[in-house]
């Protein structure tokens, strides 16, 4: 890396934390217009800060946009508070402009625009409607910087290569553990640090400390890697005012949970999924101020996020108090795309809304309306090993819940074999194991079903859903492990069961593309290569469809 790369790595890593605050000092200026002094001192100090750093590093268009930033809040500070309310919507689209300029994601013509925003405001009481307005037809970008915290800035590369390392690190421990008991049968062992015991015993001690050093170490770095989703509730809360002012709908945002940690990876990636959903709750679900009225409504919109964590996973649920998904609304929709759904159930109706390109608005806006939002927020979140659920009932509004693992990077997995091949099971996806035999399996279709805990439970080899082998050659295959694929229970039948062990999930080579119900790779025992498994979406085979899933007890 040249000096000057390093130099803007540095500049960006101080100053990004800087611009963040700004945006979240100026949104809480705009939620309570009392003891307003302090802040205003707070937020100048910032931008005085921001333009340095830009001017050093040459950034003209931060520095002048940062400038232009500070001189407006100065003469906010000694106006009366309706002025200063009045200057508050320039200056929240301002502080995202200084975001994109720090992604050099904007353009200069684009900072002039928001310097005559912050001018016709100082000018004119209807500038900061016309700014605001501008700002809000814009992309929304996340940044993943929490700020407020003191601490070491480490970039996110670095803890990859460390999370990469400390991998390794256990994977040639479990080595040495084998090495040191080699009459033990590998499935006889506990794979967890810190348990090996050695025949020798005057290797068992050393043995165990270093596997609960390595158990610590990992640790560590996972919780170095944890970031709360904070930061991206403060990018969001300033998206709805945004989309408030865009579309004339006065909406009110409840959020609980901004605090929750999850994996940093996570964090990212949840960004863009947040944004659909919210921008759809407001340009598709909230209704305009009179048709609430007429719906015996408040006239401002409610849209909540909840944020949770349930086991090893966060939940996160998007709601909104609109119209709802409206059948008749979809099934027009569906018409003019020549989709039949004479005798369709409400439910399969509505689950057209995740078909590329389908969409019930009646004419494209820069919000919406292309159909590609919940397709790909859909994609996004099975990417992540998480599911995508909703709930909608006319005229009373919608939700849509998000559920994705708290951390992707290591996952304490339940490694089962077919034949010669490995493959890891999330433990959270798994229920039971027991014994089946051929006698207690039950064709039905091209499907399998057989009796666990007095109830009938879909079952299917684990090696015909993945190509491995037909189910003839299979029918040898002695446990089936009961996993719970989003709320539904079905068993995979495999030839063993190792033990759970924690492993660092790696992604496939993009080029090898990822077959449906892989997760990821991951190495296990002493070094064997396992597929890690997503169970919600394994190719179960048609005539699963027969027999459908066993519905998980509320």
């Amino acid at each position: 890396m040249s000096e000057h790369e390093e130099l803007w790595d540095a500049f960006i890593r101080d100053t990004a934390p800087l611009v963040a605050q700004v945006g979240e000092r100026l949104l809480a200026l705009e939620r309570s217009l009392e003891s307003l002094g302090e802040e205003w001192r707070e937020v100048m100090g910032l931008l005085h800060t921001i333009k340095g750093n830009c001017g050093m590093m040459q950034v003209e268009r931060g520095e002048e946009l940062a400038h232009s930033m500070e001189r407006r809040a100065r003469g906010a500070r000694d106006a009366p508070i309706w002025e200063q309310a009045r200057m508050l919507g320039p200056l929240i689209s301002s502080a995202a402009g200084l975001e994109d300029v720090l992604a050099d994601k904007v353009s200069g013509d684009a900072v002039q625009d928001l310097i005559a925003g912050l001018d016709a405001a100082e000018e004119d009481q209807d500038g900061d409607s016309t700014s605001a307005r501008r700002a809000a037809a814009q992309a929304v970008e996340l940044a993943g910087v929490q700020p407020g915290m003191s601490h070491v800035r480490i970039d996110a590369e670095v803890l990859d290569r460390f999370l990469e390392l400390v991998g390794e690190l256990v994977i040639c421990y479990r080595r040495v553990c084998a090495e040191a008991e080699p009459r033990q049968p590998a499935r006889a062992r506990d794979s967890r640090e810190g348990t090996a015991r050695a025949a020798d015993g005057g290797r068992a001690e050393p043995l165990e400390l270093l596997g609960k050093h390595v158990g610590e170490l990992r640790q560590r770095v996972l919780d170095a890697r944890l970031v709360p989703l904070q930061v991206l509730v403060t990018r969001l809360k300033r998206l709805v005012r945004d989309l408030a002012t865009a579309t004339g709908k006065p909406l009110s945002f409840r959020v609980e949970g901004e605090d929750t940690v999850v994996d940093k990876s996570i964090a990212d990636q949840l960004g863009e999924p947040l944004i659909h959903l919210i921008r759809n709750a407001v340009d598709h679900g909230i209704e305009a101020p009179s048709e609430r009225r007429a719906a015996g409504k408040p006239d401002t919109g409610q849209v909540e996020l909840h944020i949770s964590t349930v086991g090893a996973d966060v939940m996160v649920d998007v709601r909104d108090d609109g119209q709802g998904l409206s059948r008749k609304r979809l099934e027009a929709a569906a018409t003019k795309r020549g989709i039949d759904t004479s005798g369709w159930t409400d439910r399969r109706v509505e689950e057209l809304i995740f078909r590329p390109e389908f969409t019930t608005a009646e004419k494209v806006t820069r919000l919406s309306g292309r159909g590609v939002g919940m397709p790909q927020i859909k994609r996004t979140i099975e990417r992540m090993g998480g599911e995508l659920q909703f709930q909608t009932k006319a005229g009373l509004g919608s939700q849509f819940s998000i559920r994705v693992p708290l951390a992707a990077a290591i996952r304490r997995t339940l490694v089962v074999s077919c034949g010669s091949e490995e493959y890891a099971v999330p433990i959270e996806s798994v229920l039971e194991t027991f014994r089946v035999t051929p006698e207690s399996l039950y064709p039905v279709d091209r499907g399998w079903v057989t009796s666990w805990r007095e109830r009938v439970l879909p079952a299917q080899y684990l090696a015909t859903q993945l190509g491995g082998r037909d189910q003839v050659e299979a029918a040898d295959a002695q446990l089936c492990v009961v996993v719970e694929d989003g709320r539904r229970y079905s068993g995979l039948i495999v030839d063993d069961v190792s033990g759970q062990q924690d492993v660092v999930v790696r992604d496939l080579d993009p080029v090898l593309g990822r077959p449906r119900g892989v997760a990821g790779m991951a190495i296990v025992g002493e070094g064997r290569i396992a597929m890690v498994l997503d169970p919600r979406s394994l190719p179960w085979s048609e005539g699963r469809a027969a027999y459908g899933h066993m519905e998980a007890p509320a």
